[in-house]
C-alpha cells in the first residue's frame, strides 16, 4: 500500500483500492510461480571449497513433462470462474489466512470456504489425470 499510496483517489472507496493491489500482487506471484525453476549451485566441501554437486533434474523428458503439467493447472486455473480463481490463489498460492481473504473480497466466510472448496473441486476434476494417488 505504501509503494501505490500516490495512486489512491478519494472518489474510490479505500477497500477497493487495497483489493486492487492485493489481487494485482496475486497474479504476480502466480505468474512467478509458473516460471519459478530451482538450481542448486553448490554446497560447500569439508575444506569450504565449492564443488558442483550433480545433475539431479530428470533430464529432458522430465523437464518437458513438468512444462506440460505447469500448463495444464495455468490452463485449468484460467479456466476457473473469477470468484473461484480469486480465492483459490488468495488461499493456495499466496497462502492467506481466511480473515485475510474477507478482508480482502469483501464476502463472508462461509462464502469464501465454499468458493475456495469449489474452486479445489474444479481444479481437481479438471487434472484428475496429473493427481497420483
Amino acid at each position: 500500500m505504501w509503494r501505490s499510496r500516490g495512486s489512491y483517489t478519494p472518489a474510490a472507496r479505500f477497500s477497493t483500492w487495497i483489493y486492487t493491489i492485493a489481487s494485482n500482487l496475486a497474479k504476480t506471484r502466480l505468474r512467478r510461480w509458473s516460471l519459478r525453476r530451482f538450481v542448486r549451485l553448490g554446497e560447500p566441501h569439508g575444506d569450504g571449497q565449492m564443488f558442483d554437486l550433480p545433475d539431479e533434474s530428470a533430464g529432458p523428458d522430465g523437464a518437458a513433462d513438468d512444462t506440460l503439467r505447469e500448463e495444464r493447472i495455468q490452463q485449468a486455473l484460467k479456466s476457473l470462474p473469477v470468484k473461484y480463481r480469486e480465492v483459490v490463489v488468495l488461499r493456495d498460492i499466496q497462502q492467506l489466512s481466511y480473515e485475510e481473504i474477507v478482508a480482502i473480497t469483501g464476502t463472508a466466510m462461509g462464502t469464501v470456504k465454499s468458493r475456495i472448496n469449489r474452486a479445489r473441486t474444479l481444479l481437481r476434476d479438471q487434472l484428475r489425470d496429473l493427481i497420483r494417488d
